[in-house]
């Protein structure tokens, strides 16, 4: 499979499933009750029984990051929903319809844009209360403007193509060109950016749970663990790092798998030759050379086939056969070729 040629994203794909699998069934995966003391084991190192320790209650740390990873991917994917939903729904409208519409909306937007999304994130928060849910929808709020642009531009390019103007001659009307036909072909960059956007909602959703915005106890999150235990820096570091390196990693992930997909599915994407191979190519005279091979001909005498880089483009007598390609000044590539070579 393609995607085997990228062990990265292989590997993010296998740590992501693991942390999937934490928030749909976080009891299969962590080995304690988050919320119980295991015993008289407080601020316990990390050991075979307790893998990241244990913190000042005597709780597993390793079963609370499980538990904490599930509300903060909740609440980020909640996020990207929100954010996706909201723009795309703002993109289409206006770039169908253009004029004052257009103008007025996308000023709003503009101003959405112009405040820092942890701002607003804030606000929302303030004025629904705090938890999971309400972060998920401030963050969004605070991404809807990037995907509103985004879809808008996409929905600019795709109406004016020639089976968006023959829909509208054959009287089609224009809810149904906007779902059946511009929605389809104006989606895809929504996607590719939901998925790298999904890696913003995580930090920004952990970093409104380090502020106390964000999910209150007895639960707890991925950014909750960390502002909980920075006190311990110094002194007990695996209570602060562990629940600091879900998060990065998590992150990173998401950007691998991102990275990874594009280079595999995108045929636009490929590599550039390597300079020794250049060099090679130059020797040769060139990068796309013509070649020439011969086999016996029909009557008798010698067919020919010329190769420029790799294609054949020719076969016969190659006794005067020329480069089709323009001649530059100082290019030997076009002299006739000798078969005998």
């Amino acid at each position: 499979m393609r995607i085997l040629r990228y062990p990265g994203m292989v590997v993010s794909i296998l740590l992501l499933a693991l942390t999937a699998l934490a928030v749909a069934a976080p009891a299969l995966l962590a080995p304690y009750d988050p919320y119980e003391s295991v015993g008289a084991m407080r601020l316990a190192p990390p050991s075979w029984e307790h893998l990241f320790g244990t913190d000042h209650l005597a709780r597993d740390v390793f079963s609370r990051v499980v538990y904490g990873a599930r509300l903060s991917l909740s609440a980020a994917g909640l996020a990207v929903v929100a954010g996706v939903t909201l723009g795309a729904i703002i993109g289409l409208i206006t770039g169908y319809l253009r004029g004052v519409v257009d103008a007025v909306v996308m000023r709003f937007v503009d101003v959405v844009i112009a405040i820092p999304g942890i701002l607003l994130a804030l606000i929302v928060v303030a004025s629904l209360g705090f938890g999971p849910v309400a972060v998920g929808l401030g963050v969004g709020l605070g991404t809807s403007g990037a995907f509103a642009r985004v879809m808008r531009a996409q929905v600019i390019r795709v109406r004016a193509e020639e089976y968006i103007e023959a829909a509208r001659t054959l009287g089609v009307r224009g809810p149904t060109i906007l779902v059946r036909h511009v929605l389809p072909n104006a989606a895809r960059p929504i996607i590719s950016m939901a998925a790298l956007e999904l890696a913003v909602a995580i930090l920004a959703v952990s970093a409104l749970s380090f502020l106390g915005f964000g999910v209150q106890s007895p639960d707890t999150s991925l950014g909750k663990l960390v502002s909980d235990n920075q006190a311990a820096f110094s002194t007990r570091p695996w209570l602060f790092w562990w629940p600091g390196l879900f998060i990065i990693a998590i992150a990173l992930c998401i950007n691998f798998i991102g990275d990874g997909l594009r280079d595999a599915f995108d045929p636009r994407q490929k590599k550039m030759p390597s300079e020794r191979a250049m060099a090679r190519a130059g020797r040769a005279g060139g990068p796309v050379a013509p070649v020439a091979a011969g086999a016996a001909g029909s009557e008798g005498g010698e067919q020919h086939t010329v190769t420029v880089g790799g294609e054949a483009v020719f076969t016969g007598d190659v006794t005067n056969y020329h480069d089709p390609r323009p001649e530059e000044p100082g290019d030997g590539r076009h002299e006739p070729l000798d078969p005998e070579r």
